[in-house]
Formats: C-alpha cells, sequence, structure tokens
C-alpha cells in the first residue's frame, strides 16, 4: 500500500511540475562566452524546455527519486540537453542526452476519414544519454554529498 501510494504521489507530483514548453523558432541561442551570456541565453531562450520527472527503481532499498532537466531544441527533428538525478536517498547523477523524432501523420491521406481523425499526428523517437554517477566524490575540496550503494550485495 506505502509503496503504491509513493509511486502515485512521485506521479502526480511529476505532472503538477511538468513546466516543458517548447518554442517554435528555428534559431537557437549562440553563446559566444561568459557566464552572464550563458545565464541570458538560457533565461531568454525561445528553444528551450524544462522539464521535471519522477524514477522509480525497484531494485533498489528506498525505490524512488526525481531529477530535472534542461533540453534545446534543435528543429523539429532533435533536441539536446543535460539531466540531474537524484534517487534512493543520496545517489546524483548528471547526464548529457539527445533525441531524434520524426513527427508523422499516418492517415493524413486517407481521404474518407474525418478530418480530425485523418489530423493524428504520431512521433516516434529515440533517446540516448551518457552519464556519471558522482555521489561522494571529492573535487578539489568540494565533496559531493550522497553515497554509492552496492546494489550488487
Amino acid at each position: 500500500m506505502k509503496l503504491t501510494r509513493n509511486i502515485l504521489v512521485l506521479f502526480l507530483l511529476s505532472l503538477l511540475l511538468d513546466v516543458a514548453s517548447a518554442q517554435t523558432s528555428t534559431n537557437p541561442p549562440t553563446i559566444s562566452g561568459g557566464l552572464q551570456e550563458i545565464y541570458d541565453a538560457a533565461t531568454s531562450s525561445t528553444n528551450s524546455l524544462v522539464e521535471v520527472h519522477a524514477l522509480y527503481a525497484p531494485a533498489l532499498s528506498k525505490k524512488t527519486g526525481g531529477g530535472i532537466g534542461y533540453f534545446w531544441l534543435i528543429n523539429q527533428y532533435a533536441y539536446t540537453g543535460v539531466r540531474l538525478d537524484y534517487v534512493n536517498g543520496g545517489f546524483w547523477m548528471p547526464s548529457g542526452n539527445a533525441a531524434l523524432q520524426l513527427p508523422l501523420h499516418p492517415l493524413s491521406k486517407l481521404t474518407f476519414m474525418p478530418t480530425w481523425l485523418s489530423g493524428v499526428k504520431v512521433t516516434p523517437f529515440a533517446y540516448g544519454g551518457i552519464g556519471i554517477p558522482v555521489s561522494g566524490a571529492v573535487v578539489g575540496d568540494v565533496t559531493i554529498p550522497g553515497s554509492v550503494h552496492d546494489n550488487n550485495g
């Protein structure tokens, strides 16, 4: 019962917190240098989206987590971005991600179909990324919070 409630709460939170809103501009921002320019490009970009997500890992002891991502729409067929995931009460992992998609209108050529049905859009996609766990890592004088759990023992 508690597990079902946790999954339901995570699902509802991810729906409520989802702020994804891709824009239609086809000119991605350019960054020529400096933290201020990066900040300005990220906050004024018309080709970006932010997403909040829930994670569920049944093999881990605490089983739940979440994360946030920032993505840039390159064109209507591709986007790329970064994510930060937190799971199992102490596991952090940043990652870089990319996706390809192809919007299709499979019923548009069938003239006998009602307009609302012939306008149905299906978008198959491929999503991939690479990440590195950083929990408990030491970078110079900074120790990243969290701990690495042995999931095999």
